[in-house]
């Protein structure tokens, strides 16, 4: 999981039997931090699947909790997610980042808050990742948003690629928002095919309430 209180700290001399190639967590209590670390300490992956629980995964957000008062603050962002995958940058060719928590955990993330690393993978040719990861709430809760094109913010030899609607934009309650909100993803699915034109596959996952009112807009935003 994503606790690594017995793991050596970072820059101590720790001799492995052999490289770790491959590397999935499922379901983890991994913070963005833990991904970072983990991106540092094993230079050599070639696959990184991390998915988080999240509540187990709220709580290792906290490095201190006190049970009268709550959280103690939020880890530092020094060593956000964006810093630890570039480390990656020669070797990762494979990418699934599902984290989903229930606190906020921009600054933990990148600048703004958003991956901004992914085109520095040039290796990089399947990826599966949260909407969150690559935009902000705001700029997912309205149409009129002036979000960067997901051409730009993806690596350019992908040849797969899956995007995932996070759970904190799936709970919501507000129908109508559902509208709005395949509209955009439809943007964005048109935006990665004219500016990706080689991906072979392109896949939006979403599960929501209103999903039924929806059915034909949202598949229409699945693609193979």
């Amino acid at each position: 999981d994503g606790d690594f209180g017995e793991f050596p700290a970072a820059g101590s001399r720790v001799v492995y039997s052999g490289p770790i190639r491959h590397l999935i967590l499922h379901q983890s209590s991994c913070t963005p931090c833990d991904v970072s670390d983990i991106c540092v300490r094993l230079p050599e992956l070639q696959t990184l699947s991390v998915t988080t629980d999240a509540d187990a995964a709220t709580f290792s957000l906290y490095p201190v909790w006190d049970a009268n008062h709550g959280p103690g603050g939020l880890r530092t962002p020094s060593n956000c997610l964006n810093n630890g995958l570039l480390h990656l940058k020669d070797t990762l060719t494979n990418l699934h980042l599902q984290l989903d928590y229930n606190s906020p955990v921009a600054p933990l993330i990148g600048p703004a808050g958003k991956l901004t690393c992914l085109p520095a993978l040039p290796a990089l040719r399947v990826l599966s990742i949260g909407v969150l990861q690559l935009y902000t709430w705001e700029e997912m809760m309205t149409l009129d948003s002036h979000r960067s094109r997901l051409a730009n913010v993806l690596p350019a030899l992908l040849t797969r690629f899956r995007l995932h609607i996070d759970n904190s934009l799936q709970n919501s309650r507000r129908k109508s928002w559902y509208g709005v909100l395949v509209q955009i993803l439809d943007g964005l699915v048109r935006d990665v095919k004219s500016g990706l034109p080689h991906l072979g596959t392109i896949v939006v996952q979403i599960s929501c309430p209103f999903y039924e009112i929806y059915y034909d807009e949202f598949a229409g935003l699945i693609t193979a």
